[in-house]
């Protein structure tokens, strides 16, 4: 891990970039094997992050990023009928956080990126277990108010290319006779507890591309979140120089059998109140899912939404129909929504069914999907868990790397190639 801590930090530079680490992996292999019992459990830590009770940034750019390319498995636990369980947790996050209130000034781009290709899968025996989590997240957090000048900014989720060939096809692929568990998160995310305010150019908020796959009839799960959220708990104030952009990305279940997770690529502004003045368009289109899983792009606020839009395109909304959420705008009767059109612009609703909703709601309010905000929730907890069972002899700065009697695995063939790496094997 990078990490800056201070209890209060003023920032001046030319550029200011957090990100996860590239290219690392986590292997919890094997365990259980040859008709013995085991478990084995492997942490890798590559986080950048920087945290302080207040920040203030001065700097002519922002880049905050989830680590790119990194992979984890637990495969072939249970092989050859023994009973194992394998677990491998990878966190290459990168984060930006304050307890208080922050406030940036950023003369240029500030940029919000999920890690892409991070690439996860779980194969278990009949008596085996595999539990695998990637977070490639991207999150700007304030526990207090935000406030924002930049040139332009830009959210968005990562992308899981799914190269022919290529270890990440599957993103999250769980399969195998036995009881696996895969989750990839690599959402960006901007929020703050409080007030929320943004001055300056075009602002996009927009999904990346999540796959999920699950090949074998069993106890198997897989999640793969690629989400963009800009959330406040109080008012948020937007004065655009520019378009905003809400869009869904593509969320790929490709499950051969039914899976209970799915794929996930939303885009979504949700305040407590919204007031949004542009100098150009608003356009919320949805993405495009298949098998299981959301993509829409959705403004919400639990109180009124007024829009001021001064592009001569004006607002358009272009989708089809998730669930509740519509292609249209829905307000509740205590909180309206109040559209003013400056610059000769007009209301478009594109209807086109291929596509998630696109759609502006009031006291409405969502987020990730649950199983994804359970893994979050437990993550602090799996860490603590991770770390007092691989006892790691940190002072004797050992790793100790076993391998079966017959030699390398099948498994292993996939390469575990690159950055900082965790190996847990237990024969």
């Amino acid at each position: 891990n990078a990490t800056v801590s201070a209890a209060a930090l003023t920032v001046t530079s030319t550029s200011l970039s957090v990100a996860g680490g590239d290219s690392n992996s986590a292997n919890a292999c094997c365990n259980g094997s040859g008709n013995g019992n085991g478990t084995g459990n492997a942490l890798t830590e590559a986080r950048g992050e920087v945290s302080a009770n207040t920040i203030t940034l001065t700097t002519g750019s922002l880049d905050v990023r989830g680590g790119d390319f990194n992979f984890a498995k637990a495969n072939f636990n249970g092989r050859g009928g023994g009973i194992g369980s394998g677990t491998a947790l990878l966190d290459a996050r990168g984060l930006l956080t304050s307890s208080g209130a922050m406030v940036q000034n950023v003369s240029g781009a500030v940029s919000i990126r999920g890690g892409n290709d991070a690439a996860a899968s779980g194969y278990s025996n009949a008596g085996g277990t595999g539990n695998v989590t990637i977070l490639a997240d991207a999150l700007v957090q304030s526990g207090a108010t935000m406030s924002i000048s930049a040139g332009s900014l830009t959210i968005q989720g990562g992308a899981q290319s799914g190269a022919s060939g290529s270890s990440t096809a599957f993103g999250a692929f769980a399969y195998g006779p036995g009881k696996n568990n895969v989750v990839t998160s690599m959402t960006a995310s901007m929020m703050s507890t409080g007030d929320f305010s943004y001055t300056g150019g075009t602002v996009n908020i927009l999904g990346g591309t999540a796959r999920s796959r699950v090949d074998t009839l069993g106890t198997n799960s897989a999640i793969s979140e690629a989400s963009a959220y800009l959330t406040a708990g109080g008012n948020k104030t937007l004065a655009i120089t520019g378009d905003l952009n809400i869009a869904g990305g593509m969320a790929l279940d490709q499950a051969t059998y039914t899976n209970p997770g799915g794929a996930w690529a939303r885009a979504v502004l949700d305040p407590g109140v919204l007031d949004i003045t542009t100098s150009g368009n608003v356009a919320l289109t949805g993405g495009s899912i298949t098998g299981v899983g959301s993509a829409y792009a959705l403004m919400t606020a639990s109180g009124p939404i007024k829009l001021t839009i001064g592009g001569a395109a004006g607002l358009t909304l272009t989708g089809g129909t998730s669930g509740s959420i519509i292609t249209d705008i829905v307000a509740d009767a205590t909180s309206p929504v109040t559209v003013v059109f400056t610059g000769g612009g007009a209301q478009n609703l594109v209807s086109d069914t291929s596509l998630e909703a696109a759609g502006i709601q009031t006291s409405f309010s969502t987020f990730a999907p649950t199983a994804a905000v359970e893994v979050r929730e437990v993550l602090n907890a799996l860490e603590a868990t991770l770390l007092a069972a691989m006892d790691l002899v940190e002072a004797d700065n050992e790793l100790v790397l076993g391998d079966d009697e017959d030699g390398p695995h099948e498994d292993e063939e996939q390469g575990d190639t690159g950055g900082g790496q965790a190996v847990g094997v237990c024969q």
